[in-house]
């Protein structure tokens, strides 16, 4: 009798004991996880676990993000997660992402699991116009990660029209020939055959060495507008352009540049290099 009565005051000790927890969401750019985190965490455990999970020891290059009233930020390690000014819907979204970038991706990656997420951050970058490249290098890129998608080109099994749900190249890219997704696909094709041999982390690698020497790449802007940063543009209209005080954060330190021009297009703010006609020309590429 005593020996069951001590057992249920264990057990209920035991229960009060556990702590308290909340739902996270982490969305890495190829997957969703969810985990119940303690309400004592700070963003170092639950940053920790993520990695942890994903098998990354690279952590150095990454962070969660997460977004609170159109503006984006970044989980501090050494503060408790739900005292940043987060949502108090469960789960709690963060993105894992990259926020520093490598200088020299060959040298500096050594995971495959590392290498394969930069590429593709750097990818959606490319295509959502957040990094400006140009066609001739868009169409090698594309390339690339056709090769790192199917492996190697095989005419009997690749055949006219297997890239056309993919997309492979920024719009702004397409909208500047007049050429069909037939006559895209073939472009890339071309080039995409002359990759044969090489491996998936091999495909992503040559991506990023092309990538890394792009001017806006690692580069997160900002614009300024009455003295402080905010997430919109300093403008004013000059023959149906618009330019503007840019403040710039990558991996060679903070800049300031008025020389960019940025244009609206789709609600998407795009900046472009102090002198783009050096990167165009008038034949498709």
């Amino acid at each position: 009798m005593a020996g069951a009565i001590a057992s249920r005051m264990s057990f209920s000790s035991l229960k009060r004991k556990q702590p308290k927890t909340f739902t996270v969401r982490i969305v890495t750019m190829d997957a969703e996880m969810e985990f119940n985190c303690e309400m004592k965490w700070k963003g170092k455990d639950l940053f920790d676990l993520v990695c942890r999970t994903l098998g990354l020891r690279e952590t150095w290059f990454f962070g969660l993000q997460y977004t609170i009233k159109d503006t984006v930020a970044w989980l501090k390690m050494d503060k408790k997660v739900l005292d940043h000014d987060v949502s108090k819907e469960e789960p709690v979204t963060f993105h894992f992402l990259a926020k520093f970038y490598p200088e020299n991706a060959e040298e500096e990656l050594v995971q495959e699991i590392t290498q394969h997420l930069f590429f593709l951050q750097v990818k959606k970058q490319i295509l959502d116009e957040k990094i400006y490249c140009p066609p001739e290098a868009s169409v090698l890129l594309a390339s690339y990660a056709v090769q790192a998608k199917y492996g190697d080109y095989d005419p009997s099994v690749h055949k006219r029209g297997f890239l056309a749900q993919e997309e492979l190249l920024p719009k702004r890219v397409i909208n500047l020939y007049q050429m069909t997704p037939e006559m895209w696909e073939e472009r890339i094709t071309a080039w995409y055959a002359e990759h044969r041999g090489r491996a998936r982390d091999e495909a992503e690698m040559e991506y990023l060495k092309i990538a890394q020497d792009l001017e806006m790449y690692g580069v997160n802007y900002f614009a300024i507008r009455g003295g402080r940063l905010f997430n919109g543009s300093m403008e004013k209209k000059r023959r149906g352009r618009r330019e503007g005080l840019i403040v710039s954060f990558s991996i060679f330190g903070l800049q300031l540049d008025r020389r960019f021009l940025f244009y609206i297009y789709d609600n998407l703010i795009i900046i472009v290099p102090p002198h783009p006609q050096r990167y165009l020309s008038k034949t498709p590429p």
